[in-house]
């Protein structure tokens, strides 16, 4: 469980990097178009968990027969 004071820490630091997503969005704009934001969006995302799941094996999906792998229908 995390402390109050990180807690707090958390409450500020995430509305902060949210506001500047606004700021970096509109910078971008004046230089792509909207379907070229989101491409770069995507491809910057994709790489991101590529490695994550690259890195740490535990982070990938685990099917089984329980949660739904034999009926071929997604977790």
């Amino acid at each position: 469980m995390m402390s109050s004071s990180r807690v707090r820490l958390v409450l500020l630091v995430v509305p902060a990097l949210w506001g500047l997503v606004f700021v970096g969005v509109n910078r971008l704009l004046e230089r792509l178009n909207a379907f070229q934001l989101v491409t770069l969006r995507f491809i910057l995302i994709s790489g991101a968990f590529g490695i994550l799941l690259a890195v740490d094996p535990r982070l990938r999906p685990h099917y089984t027969a329980s949660n739904g792998a034999s009926s071929g229908l997604p977790a």
